[in-house]
């Protein structure tokens, strides 16, 4: 299960706490605690139901209704009600980009709820927080055809509650079981806010983007302010394929990041700039994208913490490949003491993947049948490996 993924990652990093104050008759206006918690279920657990929809309909309220609250790729990204899957629209580059998660949140005191929520075949799961504590989690998408469909919250009775919702298709439109029902907008502090950039091992262009590692290790360690910035094919020079509005890491990095100011920036090191996925290009400009990439966190994001992540060692027959890239990377960013460089070599095992096992290593379930990515088990054992690493070094807060 899901939960218990992320339980198994959280309990390394030893976060725990919860919710002190009762709920009922606080009223409205009532704040929860300040992050998510991974660790300990809520007892409030609602019912889910699903019920087939069509369109976002005339009643119920809108993602642009200022009693809702984004965050995490709110910040780069705006909802769009018009689209028919309910996508979000890039600022920077006016792309469509539906795939990205998102936190919604408001108060709420009735005993039902439903959410209309866009889909897209493989891109809906989702999370469920009631005042501050994990209450449920949809591990398979919800629907298996495009349009909308209605998440049913029921809850064993009317009282006053923070909804938190997660998912990586949006935006949502709420509508409370009664006409009596109140909702109101929540605003509080939400910890330190961390961005990743990454291509599709973060992002999970392929599935869904919290399967990827840069959400399974964000909510393990306990971040709830996400700016996620992935997008598959791409990497610091490497700008994707042709045609798709993506662009390299060091082109975006200042409008879908830095703007968002954020306190912790992970970068996933990838394989698009290994000299054989970029033919033709001097490898000059892929130091200098490097240059670049750093050079605006120093000049944007000077108190920021940055940790860079190597490249992926995915196929055991390109190690030494993959080694002299690292080596690539680690000379582009000396000049940048503030950059924690972290080596994934070894972290991977075998010669196999998971439809054709060797019995020699891990890749046997960690390595999909693409050969350059990672199963949803994989992509779990790498957050595994990293919450270790910060656990170790005492680097994440």
């Amino acid at each position: 299960m899901l939960l218990s993924t992320f339980a198994k990652l959280a309990n390394q990093w030893g976060r725990g706490g919860g919710l002190s104050a009762q709920l009922a008759g606080l009223g409205v206006g009532y704040v929860p605690p300040l992050s998510m918690n991974l660790l300990a279920p809520s007892t409030d657990v609602p019912t889910i139901s699903y019920a087939a929809s069509s369109g976002w309909g005339a009643l119920g309220i809108y993602a642009t209704d200022a009693r809702i609250t984004y965050w995490g790729s709110a910040q780069g990204v705006a909802p769009d009600n018009t689209n028919g899957f309910g996508q979000m629209k890039s600022l920077s580059t006016s792309q469509y980009v539906g795939a990205l998660p998102f936190f919604h949140e408001y108060g709420f005191d009735g005993s039902s709820l439903t959410i209309r929520a866009g889909v897209d075949s493989g891109k809906q799961k989702f999370f469920v927080w009631v005042d501050g504590r994990l209450a449920a989690t949809s591990t398979a998408a919800y629907s298996a055809t495009a349009g909308t469909t209605d998440i049913v919250l029921t809850f064993g009775a009317a009282k006053p509650r923070v909804i938190t919702f997660l998912s990586t298709w949006g935006p949502h439109v709420i509508t409370p079981g009664s006409a009596t029902n109140t909702v109101w907008k929540v605003t509080r502090p939400k910890g330190r806010r961390a961005a990743f950039v990454t291509d599709s091992w973060g992002s999970m262009d392929q599935g869904d983007a919290l399967d990827g590692w840069a959400y399974k290790l964000a909510l393990a360690a306990g971040y709830c302010d996400i700016i996620p910035s992935g997008q598959g094919g791409t990497g610091y020079y490497a700008s994707g394929t042709a045609g798709q509005g993506r662009r390299s890491f060091s082109a975006r990095l200042h409008d879908e990041v830095l703007v968002a100011a954020p306190d912790d920036i992970f970068v996933g090191g990838s394989i698009n700039d290994l000299p054989s996925a970029l033919p033709g290009v001097n490898r000059s400009l892929v130091t200098a994208a490097i240059t670049s990439f750093y050079s605006q966190i120093a000049a944007s994001a000077p108190r920021a913490r940055v940790y860079a992540f190597g490249v992926q060692y995915v196929r055991p027959d390109l190690t030494a490949t993959y080694a002299a890239l690292e080596a690539e990377f680690a000379a582009a960013t000396s000049a940048y003491p503030f950059v924690q460089r972290i080596s994934t070599q070894g972290w991977l095992t075998g010669t196999g993947n998971a439809s054709a096992t060797a019995g020699d290593g891990n890749r046997d379930v960690y390595r999909d049948s693409t050969l350059d990515h990672c199963t949803n088990a994989g992509y779990s054992y790498y957050a595994q490996r990293a919450l270790q690493l910060f656990t170790r070094v005492n680097a994440v807060p």
